[in-house]
């Protein structure tokens, strides 16, 4: 239960932001519950005992001080937070799900590619994985990259012979990573903020 103000009155809503450390100010987002639905795709209906019939409104979000938070009613299953954190990223136009390949080699080979998608997949990433030959070494960390899939697929060759491999060479990662790298110092010196990666 949380105390939304005079407007708003006293109800249920899903605390959706992580724990505030001592530096943070002591806030929590919220997704406050309603019992008049308006069947809007920000809605998510979740069926629980401590709650009465209605929705959690994703087009509501708010952000509170900890003292306005009264008590705890109960946790939601891991579906019934799901279908509340899909209604909130649909709002706030993110991307609700992710997929990710992983391409590994215990050698300094080259990664096959075989299995990744011809035409550019949003949302989707590629992991590079290299053990440079020690793989039996569990001293040793392996060498990542993680790039988007738009990014791999300019890198990517096809081998020439009857097999047609198609593959993604260690050095042509490497320069990538290292252009990108010297890019985004670029940016920074210049003041211009570019977006993760």
């Amino acid at each position: 239960m949380v105390d939304l103000g005079m407007a708003a009155k006293v109800r249920p809503a899903l605390v959706i932001s992580i724990p505030a450390e001592d530096t943070d100010r002591a806030l929590v987002t919220l997704v406050p519950h309603t019992t008049s639905p308006r069947q809007s795709r920000f809605e998510a209906a979740v069926s629980v005992a401590f709650l009465r019939v209605g929705v959690f409104d994703a087009q509501n979000l708010v952000t509170i001080p900890h003292a306005k938070l009264i008590r705890s009613l109960g946790p939601l299953g891991g579906a019934q937070l799901a279908s509340v954190e899909r209604a909130v990223c649909l709002w706030l136009g993110l991307p609700t799900t992710i997929t990710v390949d992983v391409k590994a080699v215990a050698g300094k080979m080259d990664w096959l590619m075989g299995g990744s998608p011809d035409q550019p997949k949003p949302n989707h990433y590629v992991v590079l994985v290299s053990y440079d030959g020690r793989f039996g070494d569990a001293q040793q960390a392996p060498r990542c990259w993680v790039l988007r899939h738009g990014e791999v697929r300019p890198l990517v060759k096809t081998a020439s012979g009857k097999g047609r491999m198609r593959y993604l060479s260690q050095s042509s990662a490497g320069r990538f990573w290292f252009s990108r790298g010297r890019l985004a110092t670029s940016e920074r010196v210049t003041g211009v903020t570019s977006g993760c990666t």
